[in-house]
């Protein structure tokens, strides 16, 4: 298992807010990505990926090396927060961009620790879709 740092970017034209939504038990970043987007946005991904838009990922001398779905990016990108791409246009009320680190190894123990103290929360298992 791993522990995850779950993170939230709210920007708004006159303010910019970056902070640790949680910390999150999970197996692996699929769980996350899933959990995320039930949790704290409303499925706004998995109603992206249904319009199956192909994004073109380009190398640092911006050759065209492939090609990936929207859920690929997000899962590559760990969220839309790492996102350079990231559309703030709309953003006049304020929009908030979620994403989380690479996760580190713990172990049992620590597991039970971090959710004993109300630290981290359990995510072992992915939310079941509705």
């Amino acid at each position: 298992m791993k522990l995850y740092k779950i993170i939230v970017l709210h920007a708004a034209p006159k303010d910019t807010h970056e902070a640790v939504e949680c910390f999150a038990i999970a197996e692996n970043d699929k769980i996350v990505y899933r959990n995320i987007d039930k949790i704290f946005n409303c499925d706004c991904w998995e109603t992206r990926e249904e319009e199956e838009t192909v994004y073109t990922i380009y190398d640092d001398d911006y050759n065209d090396i492939g090609q990936e779905t929207e859920r690929e990016r997000r899962m590559r990108l760990r969220g839309e927060i790492n996102d350079e791409e990231a559309e703030f246009c709309d953003a006049y009320y304020g929009i908030t961009l979620y994403g989380w680190d690479e996760g580190k190894e713990i172990s049992d123990e620590q597991i039970e620790t971090l959710l004993a103290l109300g630290v981290a929360v359990d995510w072992r298992k992915e939310i079941p879709a509705v």
